[in-house]
């Protein structure tokens, strides 16, 4: 398809227009841009699969329509005019897509540059022009985005860096998938539609090497006690956008995490997980829905419940131990609770205004945990991983229809540091309550990319503008330069309340290029620690000492 010229008339550069299926249009400056080639439009057709390392924007668009989270995905190639400079986009001459959209239709794009990628709002919704009307019968309105860098529109209102962060791009390509999306919102019901068809309950680990053999019951199952003792379970507790065998399902995909695994299920009666609604639903209310699930046990003595939580997943396992067990008569022995990456004082990133650069990174971390995967060989491991960018889409969606409301959300709202949630469980126990746990663990990692030079950067697995824009600051800046591992902030890791747990011992990789948040039941130290601590038997368990020192997982043997 070629572009038509048209002039403003004005004296202005010569504007270029594009008009695609559904009436979507693209106007550029082709002085500065130009179409290397045809657009497709994947609405109906089934291109061949590709990979997110090869093309990341095309997969994730695949994905969508696979599972009927998009009603159509368009392509747009652009790329510099011959002698046109490579500078950052100035938003009063960048390329502007128009979309027209039926009743029930929202559309988001996704923006793709040197292997980066971004979800972009509309910068406008207006009514249906009748240029629209006439190329698409079905419009009422026309969704108006200004194209600019992945990232960019994520802290354009969130941090007074942005020209520091992007003002020395040199952007020589882009790509823009424009997604239309089917409306969740009927009255007033967007928050339960977002999760509506997210399960919650019991996960039974019954395999070390298949997290999708991974049972997913509709009640916790009986589990046999010793002669002496009470039954002992392992509780895998997960964080937001994830389930049990997203967030931890990466324990199968190296040597290390299958023994951890194959280990702990011999020394437990049962290694279970807890599926559960991450961003519609607080912290609180799932608590409280997983001690109803465990209640349901018909064990004549409490089990002893050992906890690994991560991320978010420590705001609900604290819960439950603080809040809700030290109320019942029937309650579980907490044992020891281990926290990687715990969001225990909440996430910067959880602030409505941050809510656009979180789901960048986290749309990011999942592409590069593809990268890993792959290179170790766990195509099982990164498939289910893989749902991560579906429960990220859903949200996108949300906030297409919605905006930045904290009531889009309330289960990601409760992990701002500031917010009503966090302040309640830094609160003084009431007086009397028994305590509900006894040890507790922390693993935390202060991550920061390395460039080495022109063409080494650590880590490999990222997309080398990426590494760039983090060594620049784009998530510290948010953070408000406090130690992160890109998503929680390390003095969050291990906020518990005062004489909450006696701490035993933690895990710091202090500051590297390795270990960010989603990656840490991939390093040998985590496993190595996790075996010590829930004395599994497993290979570098028991009585190995843990370095905290990373190493790089593609130099490493899985």
């Amino acid at each position: 398809m070629r572009p038509v010229r048209s002039h403003p008339g004005d004296g202005a550069a010569v504007e270029a227009f594009l008009r695609f299926e559904q009436g979507i249009e693209v106007r550029f400056d082709d002085t500065q841009w130009q179409v290397p080639a045809v657009p497709m439009h994947a609405r109906d057709a089934e291109p061949p699969p590709v990979s997110p390392a090869s093309a990341p924007t095309k997969w994730i668009a695949q994905r969508l329509l696979a599972q009927g989270l998009a009603r159509s995905a368009t392509r747009v190639p652009l790329e510099r005019a011959p002698g046109a400079r490579a500078h950052a986009l100035d938003r009063t001459v960048a390329p502007v897509v128009r979309v027209p959209l039926a009743a029930g239709e929202h559309a988001v794009l996704l923006v793709e540059s040197e292997r980066v990628v971004a979800w972009q709002l509309p910068g406008t919704v207006e009514e249906a022009s009748a240029g629209a009307r006439a190329h698409s019968a079905s419009a009422v309105r026309e969704a108006v985005f200004v194209l600019v860098e992945p990232g960019r529109a994520a802290v354009a209102h969130a941090t007074h860096r942005e020209h520091a962060l992007f003002g020395g791009w040199l952007v020589g390509a882009l790509e823009a998938t424009i997604l239309k999306l089917v409306a969740r919102r009927a009255g007033s019901s967007l928050v339960s539609a977002l999760e509506g068809a997210r399960r919650e309950g019991p996960v039974v680990v019954n395999d070390a090497s298949d997290p999708g053999h991974w049972e997913e019951a509709a009640a916790f199952p009986f589990v046999a006690a010793p002669r002496e003792g009470p039954a002992r379970i392992l509780l895998f507790v997960h964080g937001a956008f994830s389930s049990v065998k997203a967030g931890f399902g990466t324990l199968c995909a190296t040597q290390p995490g299958r023994d951890l695994l194959a280990g702990a299920m011999r020394q437990y009666g049962a290694v279970w997980g807890w599926d559960h609604r991450t961003l519609t639903i607080d912290p609180a209310a799932n608590a409280r829905r997983l001690f109803e699930a465990l209640a349901s046990l018909t064990l004549a003595r409490p089990p002893l419940v050992d906890i690994v939580c991560h991320s978010r997943g420590a705001l609900v396992a604290r819960y439950l131990i603080e809040e809700v067990l030290p109320t019942k008569t029937w309650r579980p022995l907490v044992g020891r609770v281990v926290f990687v990456g715990g969001a225990n004082a909440g996430t910067q990133l959880a602030r409505p205004a941050n809510w656009r650069a979180l789901v960048d990174l986290v749309t990011n971390l999942a592409l590069a945990g593809q990268a890993t995967l792959a290179g170790l060989g766990a195509p099982q491991v990164a498939a289910v991983a893989a749902t991560l960018i579906d429960r990220v889409a859903e949200f996108v969606g949300a906030l297409a229809e919605a905006g930045l409301e904290r009531s889009v959300a309330p289960g990601l709202a409760a992990l701002d540091p500031d917010g009503a949630f966090v302040r309640d469980m830094d609160r003084a126990p009431a007086a009397g309550a028994p305590p509900a746990w006894r040890d507790c663990d922390f693993i935390e990692s202060d991550f920061q990319p390395e460039i080495v030079d022109e063409s080494t950067h650590r880590p490999a697995e990222f997309p080398r503008r990426l590494a760039l824009l983090l060594a620049n600051g784009f998530v510290d800046e948010l953070m408000h330069g406090t130690a992160n591992d890109l998503v929680v902030d390390v003095p969050s890791m291990v906020a518990v309340r005062p004489g909450a747990c006696e701490e035993k011992d933690r895990l710091d990789f202090g500051r590297n290029p390795f270990v960010y948040h989603t990656n840490y039941l991939l390093q040998p130290q985590t496993l190595a620690a996790l075996a010590r601590w829930l004395a599994t038997g497993a290979p570098g368990g028991a009585n190995a000492a843990i370095s905290a020192r990373p190493r790089d997982p593609h130099t490493s043997a899985a």
